[in-house]
Formats: structure tokens, sequence, C-alpha cells
């Protein structure tokens, strides 16, 4: 019995369509690799700004609770420091600009109303 033989350009297309099924399942594999490791690094950031957001509201809740100490209280409406500048202040905020929305706004807030502290910092919008 003899064997058949197929014409060579259908052996050659099928070699190529295979190449190219290979290449495709590579490609596939490494976009699917990217997409593993950005999302674990999505994740690594999320715990990493959660835990600094952790950090801050310790030592705001520290830092209030010292303001509200009985020696503390008795300064109220009075200048902490003595300066001959035109302006005077108690306090000066620095901050990061991404935090001025969802924090610095409030925490000026409460000093100024709760703590009669004049406070110093940007109130560009």
């Amino acid at each position: 019995m003899r064997k058949k033989k197929f014409p060579r350009y259908f052996l050659i297309k099928q070699v190529s369509i295979k190449k190219l099924a290979d290449k495709r399942k590579k490609r596939m594999a490494v976009i699917d690799k990217l997409q593993k490791q950005e999302s674990l690094q999505a994740k690594k950031s999320s715990k990493q700004q959660q835990s600094i957001f952790t950090t801050y509201e310790q030592q705001i809740a520290k830092l209030t609770k010292q303001i509200k100490m009985p020696g503390v209280t008795s300064m109220k409406r009075q200048h902490i420091f003595k300066s001959d500048s035109m302006e005077k202040y108690d306090v000066f905020v620095s901050h990061a600009t991404e935090d001025k929305e969802n924090f610095i706004n409030e925490f000026v807030e409460l000093l100024q109303k709760d703590f009669c502290l004049k406070v110093w910092y940007d109130v560009i919008n």
C-alpha cells in the first residue's frame, strides 16, 4: 500500500499554522503572567496605603489625646510662639497635596475650632 502524498504547500501551511498557534499560546502565557504580577503589585500597594493610613490615624489619636491634657487646654487663645512678623500663627501644617482633600482640611478645621489654634497652611484649592 502506497502512502498518500500531500502537496507541499499544504504541509508548509500546516507547519506555519502550528507555529502561529504556538506563538499565540506563548504570548497569552506572558500576558497572563503580567496580569498576575500587576494584580499582586496592586494588592501590595493597597496594603501599604492602608498601613500608612492606620499609622496616621494612630498618630492623630495620640496627638489629640496630648492636646486634650489639662496643662495644654489652659493655653487656649494664646499664641504659643512669639514673633515680630505681621501674621502670628500657633501651628504650621506641612502636608502632601494628595492628602489635602481627604485629611488636611478636616484636621485644620479641628485645630481651629476645637483647640482655638491659628493654623498656617496653604489654602489654595
